[in-house]
C-alpha cells in the first residue's frame, strides 16, 4: 500500500512536510542575516533569542524606514498595495520564501523571520 494511502492526518502532514523540504532549499539563519545586511546595510538583524528567548528566528525592526531600490518601504503593515504581501514588500517576501523562510509581524514595529521547518 502506498505511503499516502495510510489515511491519517499525521501521515499526510509528514508526507507533505517531506515534499516541501525536497522542494525548498532552507538556508541557514547566518546566510539569511548575511544576505539581508549585505543588501540593506542599514538593517540590523538580531536573533530571536536576543529578543524574547525563542530559538531559531531573526528579529528586525520594521520601523526604520528602510527602502528598496525603487523607494518602497520594505515593511508597511498597513499597506493594501499589491506591492506588499502581508505588509512585506513583495520581492523580499518572495526571496525569503524561496530560501525557506517566512515573515511574521510581532507588533507594528517588530518583524520576525522564521525558517519553514
Amino acid at each position: 500500500m502506498p505511503e499516502y494511502a495510510l489515511g491519517s492526518k499525521k501521515n499526510a502532514h509528514e508526507i507533505l512536510t517531506k515534499f516541501m523540504l525536497m522542494e525548498t532549499n532552507v538556508k541557514t539563519r547566518d546566510y539569511i542575516i548575511s544576505k539581508l545586511e549585505q543588501k540593506y546595510p542599514q538593517m540590523n538583524c538580531r536573533t530571536t533569542e536576543e529578543f524574547d528567548g525563542q530559538s531559531g528566528g531573526i528579529w528586525i525592526s520594521a520601523e526604520d524606514g528602510i527602502e528598496d531600490r525603487k523607494g518602497n518601504l520594505l515593511f508597511n503593515q498597513w499597506s493594501d498595495s499589491s506591492s506588499y504581501t502581508c505588509g512585506v514588500v513583495y520581492h523580499l517576501n518572495r526571496w525569503a520564501n524561496r530560501n525557506g523562510w517566512w515573515f511574521e509581524w510581532y507588533d507594528g514595529g517588530t518583524m520576525m523571520i522564521w525558517p519553514e521547518v
